[in-house]
């Protein structure tokens, strides 16, 4: 059960950390992260703290900050501060390795990036060395690559650098065994071939020469 009183601290502490006297408008929009999109009051307060630490204060730029940590399912102050790091420390890391670390990510690439560190729950040391093997293979960014590679690696279990060695380990013997069965198929048609050109050739030639020989005895 919601308390007015905690209400009315909230207000209070968005009053002073906007700067302003809230409206009444501003209390609705405020009450309704609570009430329509079911954030606590201690993640509202942190809401309002983040918003302001970027420089932003107007009401429409927080309503859409709270309906995105509502997608997120940021319920309490531990997922929020778990995801504010992974955006702070991870999307940084992972951009500075595509080698763009001086421009914010676009909304497809956050979208990748939340899918390696939130979804599939990847190290960040795993996600860059993925970053790292594209830009070798394509020579550019390419955030879909990656992400077929990190699809690879986290149906296969992959946690750790280790790990990722033996998938090359296994990649590399698998490439091998199968250059080793292919090549018998291409070099044994060839003999064949050859056998039967070469016993072609002769029997024309000792048909001929029985020919030749019938002929003369003719004349």
């Amino acid at each position: 059960y919601l308390k007015r009183e905690d209400v009315k601290r909230l207000f209070q502490s968005a009053q002073q950390k906007l700067g302003k006297t809230l409206s009444s408008g501003d209390m609705a929009t405020l009450f309704s992260f609570y009430d329509w999109l079911g954030l606590p009051l201690e993640v509202i307060d942190l809401l309002l703290t983040y918003c302001v630490s970027r420089g932003k204060r107007g009401m429409h730029y927080i309503e859409k900050v709270a309906m995105g940590w509502a997608e997120e399912g940021l319920d309490s102050l531990e997922a929020v501060e778990e995801y504010l790091q992974i955006r702070k420390e991870g999307y940084g890391a992972i951009m500075r390795a595509f080698g763009q670390g001086k421009r914010l990510p676009a909304p497809e690439e956050e979208t990748y990036m939340k899918k390696w560190l939130r979804e599939y729950k990847l190290p960040l040391d795993v996600v860059i060395t993925a970053c790292e093997r594209t830009i070798m293979r394509t020579g550019g960014v390419s955030f879909l690559y990656a992400d077929k590679i990190l699809q690879q690696w986290h149906q296969a279990g992959v946690k750790s650098q280790a790990d990722i060695a033996k998938q090359d380990e296994a990649f590399a013997a698998k490439r091998a065994q199968q250059k080793s069965s292919e090549q018998p198929r291409q070099t044994a048609p060839q003999r064949q071939n050859r056998f039967i050109n070469y016993t072609q050739r002769e029997w024309d030639y000792n048909e001929l020469e029985r020919l030749e020989r019938e002929k003369q005895r003719e004349w």
